[in-house]
């Protein structure tokens, strides 16, 4: 067992793009327009990490980078959002709606590049729905349900 730990900690990481999270980032921002924007979501591509899981709970759930000049004309992709395999299939799916929720804000509608990651750009999302919002059973259902952002 020693030894399987150690090799899927060495090797590659190996990646499937997650065609739910493009469904889901749509339909929230046709839902809540004024929160998400104009932003074109065709360019921001997500990809999850199936061959490894989180090693440490205190690390972030998902990551996202900008792709800059001249790759993101090349490959037509401003953002790569990044997650494991593991913790998005272990999320209720309301959970996954606030978690590209929370993705989609971490990119700031005005000059469009990516926030810090901290608790200043999930304050929303903490005064939404309190801390440890993706794990919260009793979190809304914000694509399905009637809710008001604060």
């Amino acid at each position: 067992m020693g030894c399987q730990v150690e090799n899927m900690v060495k090797s590659k990481p190996q990646y499937t793009e997650l065609e739910e999270f493009y469904d889901i980032a749509k339909k929230l921002s046709n839902k809540y327009f004024d929160l998400f924007g104009t932003r074109d979501n065709s360019r921001i591509r997500s990809f999850a990490i199936m061959n490894k899981s989180r090693q440490d709970d205190s690390n972030p759930w998902w990551s996202i980078i900008q792709v800059r000049e001249p790759l993101c004309d090349i490959f037509n992709v401003d953002y790569v959002f990044k997650l494991f395999l593991t913790d998005w299939e272990s999320l209720l799916e309301k959970s996954k709606y606030l978690l590209v929720a929370d993705a989609l804000l971490s990119i700031d509608p005005v000059n469009e590049r990516v926030k810090k990651f901290d608790v200043q750009d999930h304050s929303l999302m903490i005064r939404n729905f309190g801390l440890g919002y993706l794990e919260s059973d009793v979190a809304p259902d914000i694509l399905n349900d009637k809710f008001e952002w604060k």
